[in-house]
Parts: structure tokens; sequence; C-alpha cells
């Protein structure tokens, strides 16, 4: 264990940074060969972290979670939220951008979602579209075909 970048603390395994001691007991099980099994009856699934185990023993223990748009019924409050977000999404949400409507779970997610357009500091000079990081806006001129002279003509534009 080796602490860096202030109070945060970096795995020697595979040199993730991490808020504290606890998170990096937590993501040390993950490269440990050690697995924790589900003991219900034909079920048999095996997990790295004892707390995903728990998190998955509430699936057999809880009963179902029901959408409250369709009546479908899930073993897991996950999957029910992504079923709710991709099935749902199009219907009014209580958290949506004023930006760009898209419809968000919760106001934690909205603000991580109007945030993260704020930051958007990567500009396509073909386009003008911008993206949190240089990875991704190269990643994006690679959809502009080449003009044969090594430039990028951009499909929207032209």
């Amino acid at each position: 264990m080796e602490s860096s970048n202030g109070d945060q603390i970096q795995c020697e395994v595979c040199g993730v940074a991490l808020s504290c001691a606890y998170s990096l007991k937590r993501h040390m099980q993950l490269h440990s060969d050690s697995t924790y099994e589900c003991d219900f009856p034909e079920c048999g699934k095996t997990f790295k972290c004892k707390k995903s185990l728990q998190r998955h023993t509430r699936s057999h223990t809880d009963g179902p979670k029901v959408c409250s748009q369709c009546g479908k019924e899930f073993t897991t409050r996950y999957w029910l939220n992504k079923h709710e977000h991709e099935i749902h999404r199009g219907k009014a949400s209580k958290y949506s951008c004023t930006v760009c409507a898209k419809p968000c779970q919760s106001g934690y997610a909205l603000q991580k979602h109007l945030s993260s357009l704020s930051d958007k500091k990567y500009t396509c000079e073909i386009c003008s579209k911008s993206y949190k990081t240089p990875s991704i806006l190269r990643i994006h001129k690679c959809s502009h075909p080449d003009d044969g002279e090594g430039k990028h003509a951009c499909v929207t534009c032209t």
C-alpha cells in the first residue's frame, strides 16, 4: 500500500488510485483467487467480492422489483433501473437535462451529466463537436472521411 496524490492510496498490483484503506481492501479482492459462491439451490453463481454476493443474495430473498410503468418484474433494483432507463427513457423523467433532454435516474446523475457537458474541452476543428478527453476526440475524428490531403472532411457539414 503506497500513498500518492495527496490522500489517495495506490494499488501496488494494478496502479489504480483509491480514496482510502477500506477501498483498497475491497479492491484487492479483485486480485485474489478466492471466490464467494451463492448457496441457494440451483444458483451456483460465484463472486470475487463478498459484498457482491450479499447484493446478489437479496435477489433470492427480497422478492421481485416491479416496474411502475409496465409491471415487468426484476430480481434486483439494478436490473429494474436499467430496464426503466432503456425502455421508458423516452417518457417524461423527473430528472431531465435542460440542455439535451436526456432523462436521468436521480438528481445526482443529472448533476453529473450537466457537469460533463461543461467539461468538454477538446473540440473537433472539422465540425466543432466537443469531447471530454483527447482520446475520445481522436476516435470521433475517424468518423470524418479523409479528403485525400490527409485531412478529414465533415460528413455532417458537406
